[in-house]
């Protein structure tokens, strides 16, 4: 269960880095707000986890997510294409939505594992799918 935990959490902490860089790439105002929008979800999520860990007793450690860490770099490369702009946009949204997914994905495997639902998972999970 703990290493579950530190995957999602190092993979919500790549996206709070990852998510301003791409911004600034993005021609388009209302995909740009969206991320940053995202961002401040993000690092809610951050907090979120944050105070799991407190629940469990133990400190956040971060192992790398290495499935996060490469869809960012997936993302890195496209932003580094000579494209067009609407092309750009439109390949770092449909990425974006990758990384999302990925994290959903993730919790929901992780409340599968375990077949149970603690009040702060549950919690947590409501709060994310929001996104």
């Amino acid at each position: 269960m703990l290493h579950e935990l530190e995957d999602v959490y190092s993979a919500e902490r790549q996206l709070v880095q990852a998510l301003p860089v791409m911004a600034k790439k993005v021609t388009s105002d209302e995909l740009r707000a969206a991320m940053e929008k995202h961002l401040k979800q993000t690092e809610e999520h951050v907090e979120r986890l944050k105070r799991v860990f407190e629940l469990l007793g133990v400190a956040p450690r971060s192992q790398r997510c290495k499935g996060m860490e490469g869809l960012i770099a997936e993302g890195r490369d496209l932003a580094e294409e000579d494209i067009e702009d609407d092309v750009l946009d439109a390949g770092l949204d449909a990425d974006a939505g990758r990384r999302v997914h990925h994290g959903w994905w993730t919790r929901l495997s992780f409340l599968h594992l375990h077949g149970r639902r603690r009040n702060f998972e549950f919690q947590y999970l409501n709060q994310r799918s929001s996104c």
